[in-house]
């Protein structure tokens, strides 16, 4: 289809033509032409694939001259000097208004070759500042094996074209910094867990101080906060006592047991025979309690042989006192 600009240029040439030949032009021949003729300019053959339905024709004689149009195809047969100069100054418009998409078209081409050329040139010289920059810093790359021969040999092989030498060096300084950079995020990860684990531990600890005041008031409120000790400080013995004698008396011996065995296996982590020692003693009580002396005097002996071997008298008698309970 034709362009609005293109369009615009034919009209214009099209009314040069009608003021210097009008008197031809609305002569009764004239008008018959240009009407077929304007249905072959502006109406385009249909596709190819289309399927035809028919001929359409249009004609038209008088004056010295005939016009006959079937579809796009116009034949003209005249004696009038006039219709020749008027057909073929259509004709010639038309060829303009093809040569013109043509240059277009050209200039399009050239415009991208035009810049494809450019952005060759860019990308070159962008990989030759990026191959200055390389050998520019070999020179600083000192904390490599023998850096002063091997970058003097790099540098050397480089200016003959061979970069082998200066890849290898590069590639050894990036493999170093690799493991540096693990490193520090290793140290970093292990600062932050300590410190972590310290904020958690401090925390637990006023959970406790929360807890044991609680017990004045609000059992079950004790119990969940020295839960919520144990949550944040999992590996303090202590805060798992605590829980399992607050559970011990309500008189849920499942979850006391549960929180005895707690500091025993602590215990046996830290190799803490005091630890140990108290966790045989509360583990008897939850025995005793339910009714199983066998198991009860079991733990108590256990818990006494700890007591004796680490000289805590004290504890020593109250176990004691428990093993004479149980006859």
């Amino acid at each position: 289809m034709d362009t609005p600009g293109d369009f615009s240029t034919t009209l214009s040439q099209l009314g040069a033509w009608l003021s210097v030949n009008k008197t031809w032009i609305f002569s009764g021949i004239g008008v018959v032409v240009l009407g077929v003729l304007g249905k072959w300019l502006f109406i385009r053959p249909r596709p190819s694939n289309a399927t035809d339905k028919g001929n359409t024709t249009s004609s038209a004689s008088g004056d010295g001259a005939s016009v006959t149009a079937i579809n796009s195809n116009v034949n003209v047969q005249n004696s009038d000097p006039a219709v020749t100069k008027a057909i073929k100054a259509i004709k010639a418009i038309k060829a303009i208004k093809a040569l013109s998409r043509d240059l277009d078209a050209k200039d399009r081409q050239l415009e991208i070759l035009n810049q494809q050329r450019i952005d060759a040139q860019q990308g070159e010289q962008g990989e030759k500042a990026a191959i200055k920059e390389a050998i520019t810093a070999l020179p600083n790359q000192t904390e490599i094996s023998d850096a002063q021969a091997r970058i003097k040999e790099a540098l050397a092989a480089a200016a003959e074209g061979n970069t082998t030498l200066a890849e290898a060096i590069f590639a050894e300084v990036e493999a170093r910094k690799v493991a540096e950079g693990k490193e520090v995020e290793a140290r970093k990860i292990a600062e932050e867990k300590a410190a972590r684990k310290s904020a958690y531990q401090e925390a637990a600890e006023a959970a406790r101080h929360r807890g044991a005041l609680a017990f004045l008031h609000d059992t079950d409120k004790a119990i969940a906060t020295y839960r919520r000790a144990t949550e944040l400080d999992p590996e303090n013995a202590v805060g798992w006592n605590q829980l399992g004698q607050l559970l011990y008396r309500t008189g849920a011996l499942q979850d006391t047991e549960a929180a005895f065995r707690k500091v025993k296996a602590l215990g046996k982590a830290a190799d803490n025979q005091a630890l140990l020692a108290i966790a045989y003693g509360n583990l008897g009580i939850v025995y005793q309690t339910r009714g199983d002396p066998d198991q009860a005097e079991a733990m108590y002996r256990k818990s006494l042989g700890l007591f004796q071997a680490i000289g805590a008298r004290p504890q020593v008698e109250q176990v004691r006192g428990s093993l004479e309970g149980l006859r």
